[in-house]
């Protein structure tokens, strides 16, 4: 999904243009700590939740009945951290983040939300879907979770001229992009590296629990654990670790939710196994690592692409 800017001149046909913002929009926090994107779809403002580790870019099957999109099949069975799986997707006619806009946009219709309530809150904007990473990887994108703001950066500049802010603390930290759209990093985490995918609509950092037993002999039944709530009829517990850092910048103490893998369960559930052969590791599974917000709202994020890379700094460092 790439959206095209109404009313501007192509980009200059230099070697190396300068960096420019083609939209900014300011972050709506929840109570959970992550946030909500302004949105205009078929012509009417929403709410979308900013999903970097979403594939590709939702509606709820609630927006999706009340739009009357016509549902059709999907040739790929995505699966959430939650272990549901959808493989629906809808056209929307229209579709607008700030002045970038597009038509005939396909979206991928979430999976019914355990007891039929879509996620939102009674006090704030409802959510309408998710932005995801089909839709952000065509920019640089600038998260700036303590002033409440995002931007979103043309592609075709320099590496590293990055805009806004600069900070001593700052770090850059290789990444790559998977195959489905994910933001790939190595954390380390208590002396081990992990593998991690940053998700910014995760409200907390999260470890594989079967990562978590074999690396670090800490099951659900741990000392020191604490409740973090339920995913669906299953219980949740996190454990406080020692540190967790990338490219020299960390968080000491950080809690992290041990979290079953429920996407490799839906995997096996999709695709049977004969007799004990192992499941191929091709299969879709649940990171080691999964950065979520309870980290990243601590951190001012930029996202290169197109470099390749992540600009992080403390979310209190201002601009210079």
């Amino acid at each position: 999904m790439l959206l095209t800017v109404l009313g501007t001149a192509p980009a200059r046909a230099a070697d190396c243009p300068p960096a420019h913002v083609l939209a900014s929009l300011d972050l709506v926090p929840q109570k959970n700590g992550t946030f909500l994107i302004p949105v205009t779809l078929a012509g009417t403002p929403r709410y979308f939740s900013l999903g970097t580790a979403s594939p590709m870019s939702t509606v709820t099957p609630a927006l999706a009945a009340e739009l009357g999109l016509t549902r059709e099949h999907f040739g790929v069975t995505m699966i959430n951290t939650a272990g549901h799986d959808t493989n629906r997707i809808a056209t929307v006619p229209d579709f607008a983040v700030g002045n970038l806009k597009g038509t005939s946009e396909p979206f991928l219709i979430e999976p019914e939300p355990a007891g039929g309530d879509e996620a939102g809150a009674a006090d704030g904007p409802r959510r309408a879907g998710t932005l995801g990473a089909d839709f952000l990887r065509a920019y640089d994108v600038d998260l700036d979770f303590a002033a409440r703001k995002m931007n979103l950066i043309s592609r075709d500049h320099c590496d590293g001229q990055i805009l806004f802010w600069k900070s001593e603390l700052m770090t850059k930290v290789p990444m790559s992009v998977t195959d489905d759209n994910k933001i790939f990093l190595e954390m380390t985490l208590d002396g081990h590296q992990l593998d991690t995918i940053l998700s910014t609509n995760a409200a907390r950092t999260s470890i594989n629990l079967r990562v978590a037993k074999t690396v670090y002999d800490i099951g659900n039944d741990a000392p020191g654990n604490e409740p973090a709530g339920r995913l669906d009829d299953t219980s949740l517990y996190a454990h406080r670790f020692g540190a967790l850092a990338a490219g020299g910048l960390g968080v000491n103490n950080p809690e992290i939710v041990l979290l079953p893998d429920l996407v490799q369960d839906d995997a096996r559930h999709l695709h049977p196994l004969r007799s004990n052969r192992r499941l191929n590791l091709r299969e879709p599974r649940l990171p080691d690592l999964l950065l979520g917000m309870s980290t990243l709202g601590q951190l001012h994020l930029y996202i290169a692409y197109g470099e390749r890379a992540l600009y992080i700094s403390p979310a209190a460092a201002r601009p210079q």
